[in-house]
């Protein structure tokens, strides 16, 4: 076998199929975020330990704040965000001098941390607003 086609066995390991669902598909996604959950997870218990003062584990701690903040209003996080990119997207390609989408793929990067980090306030208050609701409360699923 040359490389390529070593490479190309590879590559095709690689290729799931999402609709009809497979089994590769399931089993290559949820083996991708149990390895995340497991580096935030070692993250959380190595960072402190170290020092917390450094800026490894305060990089840590935000980004693991920011990922409970995220999860624990997904539906608010997710309407946000939805309503947030149609006026993005309008300004993008007001900005962009062609009247195609064409943007690298660092500037999407940048337009995409700075939308996170301004969604991040609103669901950190919203997350404790859900919190002093009555255990009852209808805010509790939204």
């Amino acid at each position: 076998d040359t490389d390529e086609v070593r490479v190309n066995k590879l590559l095709a390991f690689f290729i799931t199929c999402k609709y009809p669902p497979s089994l590769a598909f399931f089993l290559l996604y949820v083996g991708i975020d149990l390895v995340v959950i497991y580096a935030f997870f070692r993250s959380q218990a190595v960072f402190p330990i170290a020092n917390p003062r450094s800026w490894p584990s305060r990089t840590a701690q935000f980004l693991w704040d920011t990922c409970l903040i995220f999860g624990q209003v997904p539906l608010f996080f997710y309407v946000l965000h939805f309503w947030t990119l149609g006026p993005v997207s309008a300004i993008v390609a007001a900005v962009t001098p062609d009247s195609q989408y064409k943007v690298s793929l660092p500037a999407c990067v940048l337009i995409w941390l700075t939308l996170l980090s301004m969604l991040r306030p609103a669901c950190q208050r919203y997350g404790d607003f859900k919190r002093s609701t009555p255990k009852d409360s209808l805010w509790r699923y939204i």
